[in-house]
This record gives C-alpha cells, structure tokens and sequence, in this order.
C-alpha cells in the first residue's frame, strides 16, 4: 500500500516515458493485490467458515473476511484518490459492499452471542466504524 502512495505522491513530475513505466508497474501491483486477495478469500469462505466450531471463530472468520475486502477498498481509495486517470482492475462498488456485508453478518453474530466486552466484539465495532469513516466517508 505504501508503494502505491509513494508513486502516487510523485507522479506530477514524471515524463511520459516513466509515468508508462509506473502505470505498468500499478497495473501489477493491481492485479496481483486482487490476485492474492481472492486467494484468501477463498480459503476463508470455503474452508475456515466451515471448520468453525463456535460463535467466537465464526465472528472472527467473518471478520477477517470483511477485512480482507476492507483492505481492497483502503487500495482502491488511495489509487483514486491520488491518481484518478489510473484504470484499476477492482469493482469498489462490490468490495465496498461485500466489506459491509461480512461485517454486518459478524455483527449480527457477535451480537447475539458474545458479551459487551469481548475484544473479537469490539475489535469488530472498530473496524466498521474504521470502513464507514474511511470507506463510506460517513
């Protein structure tokens, strides 16, 4: 994620010739983000939800997965942000909204099953109020 600041803190004053190079550059470390994340992701969803075997695994299972696709949408915001002409292989829309979902879904089960002042709880409360401040900008 710092890599891509850092170019983009910088672009202003390249040539053409290097903002090509960097734009390739971004386009792999893009590609690869997104790549590695789906990896995850799929682990997740398709075998560590299934393995857990109580309501603190649960949450923290969905939590991971929101968190995965809050990291998504903390990239996609950094790359529009500072470089707007930059074509990005990612939906924002849907990462944005399947962060909200899994984070709601373990909401709902922290919820329901876990005390007040359990830190998987809280861990979650902060990081939705983490992705409605920085994500949704509300």
């Amino acid at each position: 994620m710092d890599a891509i600041q850092n170019l983009a803190l910088t672009q202003p004053s390249y040539t053409p010739e290097q903002q090509l190079n960097v734009n390739k550059f971004l386009d792999k470390i893009c590609k690869e983000l997104k790549q590695k994340c789906k990896e995850i992701l799929s682990i997740l969803t398709e075998q560590m939800l299934d393995l857990a075997l109580d309501y603190d695994t649960v949450t923290q299972v969905l939590v991971l997965i929101g968190s995965i696709y809050h990291f998504q949408a903390d990239a996609i915001n950094i790359i529009s942000t500072n470089i707007p002409n930059f074509e990005h292989p990612f939906d924002a829309e849907e990462v944005a909204t399947q962060c909200q979902n899994y984070y709601k879904m373990g909401l709902k089960c922290a919820t329901s099953n876990l005390d007040n002042g359990d830190p998987i709880k809280i861990n979650l409360v902060v990081k939705i109020c983490t992705f409605f401040e920085e994500i949704k900008k509300n």
